[in-house]
């Protein structure tokens, strides 16, 4: 997910975070004042988080810009409040959480690139803006010519200008009518959101005003950015209370790196791994939109889970029974052992109730 020149150890990163706190800080929310600047040995551990080589082809070739994924609001309840370190793949569903979760530090990761470089636009876009209506017109075409001249004067290193530059042209069409969906969505839901409530907008924006909030290209399965990570939190002091891996597992098996990496991250017991788990139901008439089941499991659960070799991939942890038209949301609260024992109860009622309805029919 090839170090680019752009992202060698003295990358443009930390003086972009120091650019961002710089900025915001004059502009430091009502209401967050909770948050300073992280300290400086925390900021330099994570700042040397090293990102992993480029992937060779992308997931369906495709650069996911914005996420597919609507009702994240099935996961509010299970991260409210967590704090501790936010760890994220994807792009626009990471500030819903993490507003809701109100954590010390985000990591964002993603193994592609553009991915990772549309987070630096957004944080020129919550330094720059005050409130929601400035956030989501950010992004309107309108502002082009404005934004791009903004990331010129913010990125010296010429490199990392044209790399930026291009995940906004890329990604502005598209996060716009996202961040208006998502506007019109939540306030349909009656749910607080960072687009429908001052507050929450204010924490993410006092996250990167304070350089709390790093990007990384990192892929899950990988042995470079998730062990640099691991070890930045711990030499921090730094529980990581969410990590949200989307749909992620859906494209690989439970290999050995994964399985290290899930293993070695610093966590405790309030803990939790976020995933979603994308399937369609085919029908005659051919195939019907992709549905989303959000998956919440306690991360030490998980571990439990991977200890056993004979787990080889998510379509064990989920299994199809649960997806169904109407229902989004499962949580993984069983080891294999508890799930086995359930399943082998099952089955015998089911044979004894056969065979009750075999006798009564068979009785004059």
């Amino acid at each position: 997910m090839r170090q680019d020149p752009a992202q060698k150890k003295a990358s443009t990163a930390p003086l972009l975070v120091a650019a961002l706190a710089l900025v915001g800080a004059s502009l430091a929310p009502a209401g967050v004042n909770a948050l300073e600047p992280l300290p400086p040995a925390t900021a330099a551990l994570l700042a040397r988080i090293r990102p992993d080589k480029p992937p060779e082809k992308l997931t369906q070739e495709t650069h996911f810009v914005v996420s597919d994924e609507l009702r994240h609001d099935q996961f509010r309840e299970a991260v409210t409040g967590l704090g501790g370190a936010y760890v994220g793949v994807g792009t626009d569903q990471n500030y819903t959480m993490a507003a809701w979760a109100r954590p010390e530090v985000m990591i964002l990761l993603d193994f592609d690139q553009i991915v990772v470089d549309l987070h630096r636009v957004y944080g020129l876009a919550f330094a720059r803006c005050a409130d929601t209506p400035c956030f989501i017109d950010f992004w309107s075409p309108e502002k082009r010519p404005g934004i791009l001249e903004l990331i010129k004067e913010s990125y010296a290193d010429p490199r990392m200008r044209r790399r930026v530059s291009a995940a906004y042209r890329m990604g502005q069409k598209r996060v716009h009518r996202r961040l208006l969906k998502l506007k019109k969505v939540y306030s349909w839901l009656k749910v607080p959101h960072f687009l429908t409530h001052q507050a929450q907008f204010d924490y993410l924006k006092a996250m990167f005003a304070t350089g709390r909030v790093f990007m990384v290209r990192g892929d899950l399965t990988a042995d470079v950015t998730m062990r640099d990570l691991a070890g930045a939190l711990r030499g921090a002091g730094l529980v990581t209370r969410v990590l949200y891996i989307s749909n992620c597992e859906m494209y690989f098996k439970y290999s050995k790196p994964y399985r290290k990496n899930i293993r070695r991250m610093p966590v405790d017991e309030r803990s939790v791994l976020l995933r979603t788990r994308a399937w369609r139901q085919w029908v005659r008439e051919g195939k019907k939109p992709l549905h989303y089941l959000y998956v919440v499991q306690a991360y030490e659960n998980f571990r439990g889970w991977l200890r056993h070799r004979s787990v080889k991939s998510i379509k064990q942890l989920i299994p199809y029974s649960v997806l169904k038209p109407g229902v989004l949301y499962y949580e993984i609260n069983e080891t294999l052992a508890q799930r086995r024992e359930r399943l082998r109860a099952e089955r015998r009622a089911a044979r004894l109730k056969s065979r009750a309805g075999k006798k009564r029919r068979a009785s004059p």
